[in-house]
């Protein structure tokens, strides 16, 4: 009998686990905005994009809090989609460079402050107007 009992209650912890897992990344998602800022990327060190907002844009980007800054950091990762020339064609994250002019999209927090963190890349296409 204590056997089925303990199968039981492991059971019912993954169960619990699952139901949290799900629970935490619907709160995650639901307190994040996508936005998409244009700008030109000013370095690339570490893997992790600097890019220096168009001011004509910034209305449009997101929270409020993003468009006061002077330039955001971005970081891929392996979901991370990369368009090549106006955004048709899927490239490969190394055919950025400084000086490019992108628009990328991400997710931020609805509410917060910017503390230098770097978002993570959701998608970023790049020489989506001709320079």
């Amino acid at each position: 009998m204590s056997k089925k009992k303990t199968l039981t209650a492991v059971f019912v912890i993954l169960i619990c686990i699952l139901i949290g897992g799900v629970l935490l990344r619907q709160y995650k998602r639901a307190n994040t905005t996508e936005c998409i800022l244009k700008g030109t990327i000013t370095s690339i060190e570490d893997n992790v994009f600097t890019v220096v907002p168009d001011t004509s844009n910034l209305n449009a980007m997101g929270p409020t809090y993003l468009t006061h800054t002077d330039s955001l950091s971005f970081r891929p990762n392996g979901k991370t989609k990369v368009y090549g020339r106006y955004g048709m064609t899927e490239v490969d994250i190394s055919e950025l460079h400084v000086g490019d002019y992108v628009q990328v999209r991400f997710h931020a927090p609805i509410h917060g402050e910017y503390d230098g963190r770097v978002f993570t890349m959701d998608e970023i296409k790049y020489q989506i107007k001709s320079t």
